[in-house]
């Protein structure tokens, strides 16, 4: 809020616990506090995702991103990577090694990230603290989100 003018407003997003059946996100949370998968896509050649088959590079490549570096099937992933660009190799190595699991399936390296998701009421809360110089002006629901608007008042 600190870069909002004064009178200007912000509008926050956040998940929110109660989704609707069949709702956009497709989530269902087992409560507040919740670990959802975040897939890391390999880029193709054409700059987008692809999960098909790509040409094998050369083995003898002496690359410091060798798949001698990675293992499992990492390291099918790396091996396609390296025939696409260095810049596709150079990401599926730093996955990896930064723990991600591959999906070949969706062509993508999949992590777990931590997600608070809020109940109704609970978003407005994290304003009480600078109440003297921001406002909720409105809470609502939106396609799985608890929404808050807050304007600056000093």
């Amino acid at each position: 809020m600190r870069v909002v003018r004064v009178g200007g407003e912000a509008l926050f997003y956040a998940w929110a616990l109660e989704q609707e059946e069949g709702g956009r996100s497709g989530h269902r949370f087992e409560g507040k506090d919740v670990l959802v998968p975040f897939h890391l896509r390999v880029p193709s050649k054409g700059g987008g995702a692809s999960p098909e088959p790509e040409p094998e590079p050369d083995d003898d490549d002496p690359s410091p991103l060798g798949v001698s570096t990675v293992h499992g099937p990492a390291a099918e992933a790396l091996r396609k990577a390296k025939a696409r660009s260095p810049a596709a190799a150079t990401l599926c190595a730093a996955a990896e090694a930064a723990g991600g699991e591959w999906d070949g399936g969706k062509g993508a390296f999949v992590f777990q990230r931590y997600c608070h998701v809020y109940e109704k009421g609970e978003l407005p809360k994290l304003f009480a603290p600078i109440s003297g110089w921001v406002s909720v002006q409105d809470e609502y629901y939106d396609a799985g989100n608890w929404c808050v608007v807050c304007r600056r008042d000093k």
